[in-house]
């Protein structure tokens, strides 16, 4: 029975942890061929265990993959030096010798090369068992060579999984690992059982968002004066995660939530910060700076903050697509406009990570002397994203139509809520049930879009009109969990305004110059439709200045002028002739094909997909993505093509 726990339990390490994390490509492949050994007799010693197995992995004909992985007794090399010293060494030794084409691999639960303490990196080489991986040369070629013909290159691997796993976080890292851990600790309790010897006890860790985080948080803001009204967090199945669920029958209206001011997160608070607040004033960090920097320095000392039920709280971020590793991002996203925002927001995050690595804001925030890493960055980006708000402070306003903040939302503070930041979203909420603030009672509001019964999950509007392409960047989801309505602005494609081609006339570049059109600006297209301010743009590229003056254009206008004359076509289309609208339409129609063509696969190949294979959820999350964005476009096509 022991030998069958720890055989379970490696197995489960090697598909929950190094598969599902996809901290190696090529593992999920080579499991069918993956022979677990575990090495319990006392009379044999562990390099004669590791030569029997060397002999018969070199055995087995090159054409058929094969590899091993030989389990230990934590008994005798509990200590990471230890198993390093008198097991792996010697076993690399011995297969240069003599099993030439053959490597092999340590893994140790205490395994750590980093020179930082609880370095997350160090986890890509740890396990729940001291265990030795022999791999053949032939095979690891072999997966490399496929990989490099998918356009990956196989050299990054590494270099990925430092950044990912340091973006997911140790507590995180062991609460994946522990379902592994407790495996492991039932085989010790049987083997201890059988031979009357005590074995060392790997530390199994926190539970990442468990009951006891959710009662934490519960308490902690009730002590700093927030009560719940008829709510109650919750964790639950099914991919909703953590939510609120109705305690008492609700009444439509209802304030369900009242968060104090003094809860609320905002760059104000970096700033007042006891430790961080100096450096963050010198630096003259924006909101988004100083959030980013705040939840990266009280995430490393977790611990001893103050705010640590709230970070404990925070998910780590592992499944949103801001920290998949380059080999999911572009493979899967390749075509799709997802993809340029979050490349975007990574160009951010570098940004942020500059400005995190100056001077005092860098003294401030090191941890041990650890920098902060990049991976950091993406997690507290990801974590802002998904679980910030843009409130007016000083009106009392909430902000549905957007995030981050643009200019004309300038009055708007971006905060973090805890507790409000746990609910789901539903798209029937809509605007009744935005977080707003309240400057008569000093709170965060939020009211009962509809009645609800107790017991029933509790839900608010992250977003209004928010598209499929936004759930996935911004929430880290593309599917609702609740029928989808038709009526619902939920398939989208963003365009570049820039691929609708270059400016006809000087009349057009001039206008187009006024209007300081960024290379990055986008026209989204819901639901195949397009409206006048689509075509506007076009009209812009493509009318004659006559139109054009019509329209109130001069030379050398000023912004805020080329904005009213944007406005005058798009609200009076009778200032352009046939021709010019023929052109417009077929500029239109050319951006949109070549947006479509971007896709390596159709729209029905990625159905197929959807139908035919069993794919990881992140997998599944990308398809369903670039088929909201290709449906928007076939739409918008098809309404173009009607209209020629």
């Amino acid at each position: 029975r022991a030998e069958e726990a720890v055989r379970e339990g490696t197995l489960h390490w090697l598909q929950t942890f190094v598969i599902g994390l996809q901290l190696c490509p090529f593992a999920e492949e080579a499991l069918p061929a993956t022979h677990v050994v575990v090495h319990t007799r006392a009379d044999i010693p562990v390099l004669a265990a590791v030569a029997t197995e060397l002999r018969a992995l070199a055995a087995l004909p090159l054409d058929t993959a094969a590899t091993t992985l030989l389990v230990l007794p934590p008994s005798a090399f509990g200590e990471f030096e230890t198993f390093m010293l008198e097991a792996a060494q010697p076993a690399q030794e011995l297969a240069e010798d003599e099993y030439e084409g053959i490597q092999v691999v340590p893994f140790h639960p205490a395994a750590r090369y980093s020179e930082a303490v609880d370095d997350p990196a160090d986890w890509a080489t740890r396990s729940p068992y001291p265990t030795l991986h022999l791999l053949r040369d032939a095979d690891v070629e072999a997966a490399e060579e496929e990989w490099i013909t998918t356009g990956q290159d196989p050299s990054q691997i590494s270099s990925e999984n430092i950044a990912f796993l340091r973006g997911v976080g140790v507590p995180a890292l062991r609460e994946r690992m522990s379902p592994a851990v407790s495996t492991m600790t039932e085989a010790r309790r049987l083997a201890e059982k059988a031979s009357h010897r005590a074995s060392a006890e790997i530390p199994r860790g926190e539970q990442a968002c468990g009951d006891d985080t959710l009662q934490e948080l519960t308490s902690w803001l009730r002590a700093r004066g927030h009560e719940p009204r008829g709510v109650a967090l919750r964790r639950f199945e099914l991919g909703w995660g953590c939510g609120a669920v109705a305690t008492r029958h609700l009444r439509q209206g209802t304030v369900i939530l009242a968060v104090p001011r003094s809860c609320l997160l905002t760059a104000g608070s970096a700033r007042r910060h006891p430790t961080l607040g100096g450096a963050v004033k010198a630096a003259s960090l924006g909101e988004w700076e100083a959030l980013c920097a705040l939840l990266i320095w009280e995430r490393r000392h977790v611990e001893s903050s103050p705010l640590g039920p709230y970070i404990r709280a925070l998910p780590s971020q592992a499944d949103h697509p801001l920290l998949w590793p380059r080999n999911r991002l572009q493979p899967w996203l390749e075509g799709s406009s997802a993809l340029a925002l979050l490349l975007q927001c990574r160009e951010q995050c570098c940004a942020t990570l500059h400005a995190l690595q100056q001077g005092a804001l860098a003294d401030a925030l090191a941890q041990q002397g650890s920098p902060v890493y990049e991976a950091e960055v993406h997690w507290a980006a990801a974590t802002l994203l998904s679980r910030a708000f843009n409130l007016d402070l000083t009106r009392g306003e909430d902000n549905p139509t957007g995030f981050p903040c643009n200019a004309h939302q300038s009055q708007r503070t971006l905060c973090l809520v805890p507790w409000a930041d746990t609910l789901n979203h539903s798209f029937e909420a809509g605007l009744p049930s935005c977080l707003v603030y309240n400057p008569a009672t000093e709170h965060a509001e939020l009211r009962a879009h509809r009645s609800y019964a107790p017991g029933e999950q509790v839900f608010d509007c992250y977003r209004l009109h928010l598209s499929r392409v936004h759930a996935f960047t911004d929430y880290g989801f593309a599917e609702s969990r609740e029928a989808e309505s038709a009526d619902v602005e939920w398939d989208c494609c963003l365009v570049r305004v820039c691929s609708l081609g270059a400016p006809e006339g000087a009349a057009n570049q001039s206008l187009w110059s006024a209007l300081e059109v960024a290379e990055s600006s986008n026209l989204q297209v819901y639901n195949g439709a397009l409206d006048e301010q689509h075509r506007a743009w076009g009209r812009v590229l493509t009318a004659s200045e006559e139109e054009l003056r019509r329209a109130g254009w001069r030379e050398n206008l000023s912004f805020s002028r080329a904005i009213d004359v944007f406005d005058t076509l798009t609200c009076q289309q009778e200032c352009c002739g046939r021709e010019t609208e023929s052109r417009v339409t077929r500029r239109l129609w050319d951006a949109l094909t070549c947006a479509l063509q971007g896709f390596p696969t159709t729209l029905e190949e990625d159905a197929q997909l959807l139908e035919c294979q069993q794919l990881e959820e992140w997998q599944r999350q990308a398809v369903v993505v670039r088929m909201s964005e290709k449906r928007a476009l076939l739409g918008a096509i098809t309404t173009l093509e009607s209209t020629k």
